[in-house]
């Protein structure tokens, strides 16, 4: 099983795609099951590739969700998402998640950058988690199982203009969670500055 915890329909001009690919020695029956509830069901020959494009998946215009990928096969899958405005982002889908995930580097108008994190709750029950960002402030949040939250960090209210540092959230009750982070350059006449990066699980000590 693995999840993009970030999918976009016109979302603030935003689009995405999952491309999954079966990298065992079967076919894998693949399926898709989005938080909005819609399911998608394919079948994948060994080596094989396949390309979900959410416009056309029959989302609500605007919608911002996550997805659940289940298979009987080993499977990889990534995500991209391009935008209006010239600008692309690619992440990793994740695996178990973890109930510690590190967020490196979360700018606000730091140098001219600007980000926003997506927390998913990839366990089978209600996750409660605190976000712990280095400038010593929390916010304490919940999910049901399969769902996503966006945090964008020029409207979060715990870290002010110019925020340079990173976050840590944790799941509070022994859930699994996986986040991904998002990140933009506030001058966009320059090209394509924009970029992605899957929040880290520490390994075991």
């Amino acid at each position: 099983t693995l999840f993009a915890p970030g999918l976009y329909n016109r979302y603030y001009e935003w689009d995405s795609s999952i491309n999954i690919q079966n990298v065992d020695t079967s076919d894998a029956s693949v399926t898709v099951t989005y938080s909005d509830g819609k399911v998608v069901n394919k079948t994948l020959k060994p080596g094989a590739s396949v390309l979900l494009y959410q416009p056309l998946e029959g989302h609500r215009e605007k919608w911002n969700g996550g997805a659940t990928i289940g298979s009987n096969r080993d499977i990889v899958a990534i995500v991209n998402s391009a935008s209006d405005f010239q600008q692309a982002q690619t992440y990793s889908s994740a695996g178990s998640g973890g109930q510690t995930v590190g967020l490196p580097i979360i700018p606000r108008y730091d140098s001219g950058w600007l980000s926003s994190f997506t927390v998913m709750n990839v366990d089978s029950s209600t996750v409660n988690y605190t976000i712990h960002y280095s400038n010593g402030k929390t916010k304490s949040d919940s999910l049901p199982p399969a769902q996503i939250k966006e945090y964008y960090l020029p409207v979060q209210p715990e870290v002010p203009q110019g925020f340079g540092g990173g976050a840590v959230v944790k799941s509070t009750n022994g859930r699994n969670i996986a986040v991904i982070v998002n990140q933009t350059y506030e001058n966009q006449a320059g090209g394509d500055w924009s970029m992605s990066y899957n929040g880290v699980v520490p390994l075991a000590a």
